[in-house]
């Protein structure tokens, strides 16, 4: 989520076997997003899935989780 939202990262991965890694840095992902918006809405419900209300801050108790995980990752990636 981290990636996405700009949090900081909370998990950490490791191989099992040799695994190759892409880097894809913020500004070419940022332009990707604002040319298809429609992949935020799938990484937003992704996140959706996998976030539980605890572990979001109630910055605004009046926004779901969904309106919350979605203003993080659009300001993140300065995506209107």
């Amino acid at each position: 989520m981290s990636l996405l939202t700009g949090a900081p990262r909370r998990a950490t991965v490791v191989a099992l076997t040799a695994t190759e890694l892409l880097e894809v840095p913020k500004a070419p992902f940022e332009i990707f997003l604002k040319r298809e918006p429609e992949l935020l809405e799938r990484l937003v419900d992704l996140m959706e899935q996998r976030a539980s209300t605890a572990a979001l801050s109630p910055e605004n108790p009046e926004e779901s989780t969904r309106e919350q995980l979605t203003r993080r990752v659009r300001d993140w990636f300065r995506v209107l």
